[in-house]
């Protein structure tokens, strides 16, 4: 609701799924603290690594953990900066050490130092899984961590599902938004997506279409269940 809460907060961490950066402001602005994002997995032992006040990239925790950008296809390691998979070896663990451990998350190592003057290695945000990437016609592919960061700027959108359908020669993108609005602003929200560069070459085809959905919601807003995802129906 907006609501400015009076506590005496200096940090939130965030450990969760990708998180856009219009939620990370609003998180800002509501609790007027600095948010900063965690990377780990349970697997890892929670560990991975975090961002520092340069807001460029995950510092990793190189003394617990090994990582490694691989090709997600042929597991070959990828040039420095190139995107690929994040695979991790554990160096610390003795109750269930694991050796180069695909995590299915899709990132690149950033190149050169940071500015923070730290010198441990940094891996870019994590914006998607191998199994997140929903192709497209045109040759594209689209994320939920792209939606995110088309939709939640946008005034009043509290939540959203996503749901991709291909039938015969066509490919169609449901988008069923919660909104505290009583104005649906259908072109707002469409104008937003066909922003998003894999969903306009996908429009230029000819062969896909968005079609969007709305529900005006209250202060009662349920929570996700589970990961967020693009279902493909």
């Amino acid at each position: 609701q907006g609501e400015t809460r009076k506590l005496a907060l200096n940090r939130v961490l965030l450990c969760t799924d990708y998180v856009s950066q219009a939620i990370i402001r609003e998180i800002e602005r509501i609790w007027g603290c600095e948010v900063f994002d965690y990377y780990g997995m349970t697997e890892a032992g929670l560990g991975g690594g975090m961002e520092c006040g340069a807001r460029c990239g995950y510092h990793l925790h190189e003394a617990d953990l090994y990582f490694e950008i691989v090709d997600p296809v042929n597991g070959r390691p990828v040039p420095e900066g190139q995107p690929g998979e994040v695979v991790i070896s554990t160096l610390t663990r003795q109750g269930m050490p694991l050796i180069r451990y695909r995590t299915g998350d899709l990132s690149r190592f950033i190149p050169g130092p940071c500015r923070c003057g730290t010198i441990l290695r940094r891996l870019a945000k994590v914006r998607a899984r191998k199994t997140g990437l929903v192709s497209l016609p045109g040759g594209g592919h689209i994320t939920m961590a792209d939606l995110d960061e088309a939709l939640f700027p946008l005034p009043g959108v509290v939540n959203f599902t996503a749901a991709v359908t291909k039938p015969a020669n066509s490919c169609n993108l449901t988008v069923s938004v919660d909104t505290l609005s009583r104005q649906r602003d259908e072109e707002q929200i469409n104008r937003a997506l066909s922003a998003i560069p894999a969903l306009r070459a996908a429009l230029a085809t000819g062969r896909f279409n968005i079609i969007t959905e709305y529900r005006i919601v209250n202060e009662k807003i349920s929570p996700n269940s589970g990961k967020r995802k693009i279902n493909l129906l």
